[in-house]
């Protein structure tokens, strides 16, 4: 980028100086080097359905084995959890784009982590709107740390749905 900025300098081209650098965390290295991205970048999105994907190393669209693409899969958990308290901790932005957005459990626990933007299918917008007016918060922050500890999916999901 900053090769790029001084081609344009050099040719005479103006540039906005202020423009916003973002990046997508769609890969487990990234999500695990969190800390290190936040100071790279103003905002992240963080892309829930290529995350699992790679996290847990498992093609969703394979039916030999898309049964183990699990979003609610405790190293999940765990990756968004740090992804997103990182640059929480740094005063970045961070959303998150995918399937998770739109699911209530999932949802919850990404709440809980500190999410502030979710984007989702029309359809959902409802549903996961009456949840954000009406989650504890508490409980949520509360369910992520114990989920967080969990071993299986199933252990992830049923610690969250209390919350609901």
């Amino acid at each position: 980028l900053g090769k790029a900025q001084e081609q344009l300098t050099e040719q005479g081209i103006s540039w906005n100086p202020d423009v916003k650098i973002g990046v997508m965390i769609e890969i487990p290295a990234l999500a695990a080097i969190a800390d290190l991205v936040a100071q790279e970048v103003d905002f992240a999105s963080i892309g829930t359905n290529d995350l699992t994907q790679y996290a847990l190393a498992v093609d969703r669209v394979n039916p030999d084995v898309s049964s183990y693409y699990q979003s609610m899969h405790p190293a999940m958990l765990r990756l968004l959890n740090f992804a997103i308290n990182e640059f929480n901790k740094a005063g970045k932005d961070i959303s998150v784009c995918g399937e998770m957005g739109g699911d209530p459990v999932a949802a919850t626990a990404l709440l809980g982590m500190g999410i502030k933007n979710l984007s989702m299918g029309y359809s959902s917008v409802p549903m996961i709107k009456k949840l954000i007016c009406n989650i504890d918060m508490e409980k949520a922050r509360e369910a992520v740390i114990c989920a967080c500890k969990s071993r299986t999916a199933e252990d992830v999901k049923n610690i969250l749905k209390c919350v609901l």
